[in-house]
């Protein structure tokens, strides 16, 4: 009997092929698992991430109701006047009935100040603001800005763009927009460009709020936000964390502490001396002992001025 050694150089080769086959298919199902293991945790550590910021949320506002006690027990036994000291480190009064915030709003009544009284500090750092009011008018300071392209960007309520502290004191104040700047619009023709920019800094905040397209916000992630991976990506759409006020179009309410919006203004409308130069920055003062405060307001008072009408920011 003839041995055919064809036939058997066929059947091995067959042999190796259905091996390898199974080889493959075997890499081919641990790679699509591993990759249904790594969504599975990457959902998971998102849903901690997203319970983390409601845990801080509630946590805020906790403080928030614990600071209004605090006022009204002062205010009752006439303490009044406090020394506090602001980030250039100059001795403030500080007033703890004039604590700005919902429930001291004048509405019927209330511990905010009457038309035509003296603005008194708030808890934003001792800085002198309107009552009601987180943010000054007023040009922003330097160290509280980038720029990016033809344009000079900074948050609402102001912040350093690297500071950490989310400003937790700052739920659901009313921010108004300095004079000259607007919100940015996601209009923009190089906003992908600007967005993956400002969302690398932390500015203070989980999230960065932009108008859209339908003259609602969106939020942006930014490094704050669970391990940072997620920077730069779209939170949501539509958000209701930015409330326009009805009675004035450059003021909004804010309504999550870990939020802020993204204003602009063009380059050649930035007052020298207010540029991102390292001559702006604050002293060490500010991070050294207010870490946690309303940082980067101007130290003078200012007086409330007439807004102006505003809308979206749209490119030039």
């Amino acid at each position: 009997m003839a041995f055919d050694e064809k036939a058997v150089e066929q059947l091995a080769a067959e042999a190796a092929r259905v091996f390898l086959a199974g080889l493959q298919n075997l890499a081919a199902a641990a790679a699509k698992e591993a990759e249904l293991e790594r969504q599975r945790l990457s959902a998971e550590a998102l849903a901690l991430a997203k319970d983390r910021a409601r845990l801080e949320e509630a946590w805020s506002q906790l403080n928030l109701e614990r600071t209004r006690l605090e006022c009204s027990v002062g205010a009752s036994t006439g303490i009044t006047d406090v020394s506090h000291v602001s980030p250039l480190g100059r001795a403030l009064p500080r007033s703890l009935g004039s604590v700005i915030s919902p429930m001291h709003e004048r509405a019927g009544g209330g511990l905010g100040p009457a038309a035509g009284e003296e603005l008194h500090s708030s808890v934003l750092g001792g800085y002198t603001v309107p009552s009601g009011l987180a943010a000054l008018q007023g040009p922003v300071p330097g160290y509280c800005s980038v720029t990016v392209g033809r344009h000079c960007f900074s948050v609402l309520p102001l912040q350093e763009p690297d500071a950490v502290s989310l400003g937790h004191d700052l739920w659901n104040h009313v921010v108004e927009l300095p004079e000259g700047w607007e919100i940015y619009s996601a209009l923009d023709r190089e906003f992908d460009q600007v967005i993956a920019s400002l969302t690398k800094r932390r500015w203070g905040a989980m999230v960065l709020g932009v108008r859209n397209a339908h003259d609602h916000y969106d939020a942006y992630w930014t490094p704050l936000f669970g391990d940072g991976s997620h920077a730069g990506m779209r939170c949501q759409e539509d958000v209701d964390w930015i409330e326009p006020m009805e009675d004035n179009a450059r003021r909004f309410r804010m309504t999550y502490s870990g939020l802020r919006v993204i204003i602009c203004k063009p380059l050649q409308q930035v007052l020298p001396g207010l540029g991102t130069s390292p001559a702006a920055a604050p002293p060490p003062l500010v991070t050294s002992t207010l870490a946690a405060s309303f940082v980067g307001l101007p130290t003078a008072p200012l007086s409330v001025r007439e807004p102006q009408p505003g809308h979206a920011w749209r490119p030039p």
